[in-house]
């Protein structure tokens, strides 16, 4: 027969009195004014920012910040940092290795109020995704996000009204994919960097939309390149690339140039739609030409090809003027992957 000790009472009771408490602070993190994310838990090596949390937060100062740079700074490599909506006024400086994910991107603002850069990474293998990057400071070298590292991941943000949307310097095997990148006056700037991906991005309403110098190997694929001024400026010894899937519209200067010793880059299945002028070159040579559309040209149509090559003018030295030809030009404009 069961033995009603007043002792065993007592230490059920106590029991379950400390369950319910456990459980009762379960619940009370779980419907905490802003829920964590179902990709995050509440684990060792992922941090939260809100702009909202201060000194009474639970985690204040150990996982949970408001500010993106007191949280890389508690981070270790390998680490998350998931940022919730709401407008961050800093810069945030990485020199680890991180994954940096916003809650929204058109919510989740990084904002350097038009001092230096906005995100630098100086370490390797970062994730930036989520985010909206805006008001770097003007000079040449300040950008939303400033890479000098190798194997970062730039995923889906929008980046807007920097100096350099992305600058990429002296970097190698950087992805920049899905990313929005419009009033600045370089979109993306490239120095001395090589086998980097640009990938889907929209990169719109700037001066330069992409502007390369001394780089080789990269991949330009499936972006939208509309209304700058000049849309992919390439300058001085930049080859091997390939520059394939674009589409180049509506800008007023030129859609793509190929400045001094650019060579062995290979352009195929671009769109060149409403520009002024849509390619030319300068002191370039042994560029292949391909499978592109042109919208201003108008020739013989044997199924899906025209029969007649469309010429590319520019310059071979000097002032001598020089003509490249697209062997194969399309009938209609090659389908784009535009940013998701």
């Amino acid at each position: 027969m069961y033995n009603n000790n007043p002792f065993r009472i007592k230490l059920f009771s106590l029991f379950l009195l400390l369950l319910i408490i456990n459980m009762a602070t379960v619940a009370s993190l779980s419907i905490n004014h802003k829920n964590m994310t179902n990709t995050f838990f509440m684990t060792e090596d992922t941090f939260y920012v809100d702009d909202d949390f201060n000194e009474s937060t639970v985690g204040w100062g150990i996982f949970r910040f408001d500010k993106v740079q007191d949280a890389v700074d508690s981070a270790s490599n390998g680490d998350n940092i998931y940022v919730y909506n709401g407008t961050y006024f800093e810069n945030v400086h990485i020199n680890k290795s991180l994954n940096l994910f916003g809650e929204d991107k058109f919510s989740t603002i990084i904002d350097a109020s038009n001092n230096g850069r906005v995100i630098s990474i100086v370490e390797n293998d970062n994730l930036v995704e989520g985010f909206t990057i805006k008001n770097s400071g003007g000079y040449i070298e300040d950008a939303g996000i400033y890479i000098k590292s190798y194997f970062n991941n730039i995923f889906n943000n929008i980046i807007i009204e920097n100096q350099n949307g992305i600058y990429l310097i002296d970097s190698k095997t950087n992805t920049i994919s899905h990313n929005t990148i419009n009033n600045c006056d370089y979109g993306i700037h490239v120095i001395n960097s090589n086998f980097i991906q640009i990938l889907e991005n929209s990169i719109t309403n700037n001066k330069y939309g992409l502007y390369m110098q001394e780089s080789s190997t990269n991949d330009f694929n499936s972006n939208i390149v509309e209304n700058n001024e000049l849309g992919f400026w390439f300058k001085l010894y930049c080859f091997d690339n390939s520059i394939a899937g674009n589409s180049f519209k509506k800008n007023s200067d030129k859609g793509l140039y190929m400045d001094r010793f650019c060579y062995n880059n290979i352009l195929h299945h671009n769109n060149f739609i409403n520009n002024n002028v849509h390619a030319t070159f300068s002191m370039s040579f042994l560029n292949t030409w391909e499978y592109n559309y042109w919208d201003n040209w108008i020739g013989l149509e044997v199924e899906e090809y025209r029969i007649f090559p469309k010429g590319i003018f520019g310059k071979i030295l000097g002032p001598i003027p020089w003509i490249n030809f697209d062997l194969y030009p399309l009938v209609e404009p090659s389908s784009t992957g535009p940013p998701g």
